[in-house]
């Protein structure tokens, strides 16, 4: 009754200073790094290190909705602090927020204006070498659009919560799937974009109770500094989204949700048809079992398409974020994707 009377008492006062803003805001994407390629509001970032003994690059981006800084979440929380641990040149592309210059662009421009182009710069930079690339959800989905279209400089794929076959999306999104939604409803006319709220709707449609249970669990561990960092760091995170241009929404909806291309086999890049068969480099397939915003029978379908012969999988008890972020993304998955990488990679020669 003592330990918990006292954990009440620091429980209020951690709450009070959250509350009052006394606590600073919590430090994100701390990992240091320097701008090697732009192009419009995208980046290409290098992360500094002494210690690479890998050739090939690896290279991480994340869908258009959301910021690229999960990937580098807090120091002690950090996928790419775990990869230049680990002896690998890495690299990130942020794809920066849209506004009404970009709400005109397509999955096509998205693919053959930025990916493309962002992953020849990092070929330039890195001495000449292939590519290792990893896209985490929609991310996934460009990377796959890419080398199932065109050729690229790329060695290695690793697909994280990818979505392909769009008949096992979540609830929320069947309206727009099924037709009773319009999707230019959604979409502001000011800036052609999908507006950050209506995602958050989206997301709370999705998961209308986990409000109430992140903040029981919230209370439960405000005695715990460690604890309370983190999960600042992940709630700005998981509720930090970005618009989406009005076209690539369209293009989501029409020819992806409703038209399931990847899966139909008639997605199609700026007129070049999209062949899945054609990608034949190692695959690292990673799927997140509690997922219910990318199902894994949304992902496993890739199995099916895929042309590689080289295909590993790594089934992780997590959630969509936790996969990278909690418990069995430090345990399991951010290891495992380690391991693939490295059995994948060339060693480095040192003069």
């Amino acid at each position: 009754m003592g330990r918990e009377m006292e954990r009440t008492r620091v429980r209020a006062l951690n709450g009070i200073k959250i509350v009052t803003g006394v606590n600073p805001p919590p430090r994100i994407g701390t990992t240091p790094k320097e701008l090697v390629w732009s192009r419009g509001k995208a980046r290409v970032w290098r992360y500094r290190s002494e210690n690479i003994r890998f050739r090939e690059p690896v290279v991480l981006f994340i869908g258009l909705m959301s910021r690229s800084y999960i990937f580098d979440l807090r120091p002690g929380n950090s996928f790419v602090e775990r990869l230049v641990d680990a002896g690998f040149d890495v690299y990130l592309i942020d794809w920066g927020v849209p506004d009404a210059a970009e709400g005109s662009h397509t999955l096509d421009t998205y693919v053959d204006d930025y990916l493309a182009p962002a992953l020849e710069a990092i070929h330039r930079s890195s001495d000449d070498t292939e590519l290792s690339i990893l896209g985490y959800c929609m991310g996934a989905m460009l990377a796959i659009l890419l080398l199932g279209s065109r050729d690229t400089p790329v060695a290695n794929l690793i697909t994280v919560t990818a979505p392909i076959d769009f008949t096992h999306v979540p609830e929320p999104l069947r309206s727009i799937a099924n037709g009773s939604l319009d999707a230019d409803e959604l979409i502001d006319e000011a800036t052609e974009t999908v507006p950050p709220d209506v995602l958050k709707i989206f997301f709370k449609l999705r998961r209308p109770t986990a409000g109430i249970m992140q903040h029981v669990d919230f209370w439960d561990n405000l005695w715990r500094d460690d604890y309370i960092e983190g999960h600042r760091a992940m709630s700005r995170w998981a509720w930090d989204h970005i618009p989406l241009a009005g076209a690539t929404f369209r293009q989501m909806i029409n020819e992806y949700m409703r038209g399931n291309a990847l899966t139909n086999g008639t997605a199609r890049v700026s007129g070049r048809p999209v062949r899945l068969d054609r990608i034949d480099i190692p695959l690292l397939h990673v799927v997140a079992e509690m997922d219910d915003f990318v199902p894994p029978a949304c992902s496993d379908t890739l199995l099916d398409l895929i042309g590689s012969e080289d295909i590993e999988q790594a089934r992780v008890p997590a959630g969509h974020a936790g996969l990278l972020v909690g418990r069995q993304g430090a345990k399991v998955s951010i290891p495992a994707i380690i391991d693939w990488l490295k059995r994948h990679s060339a060693t480095k020669e040192f003069p």
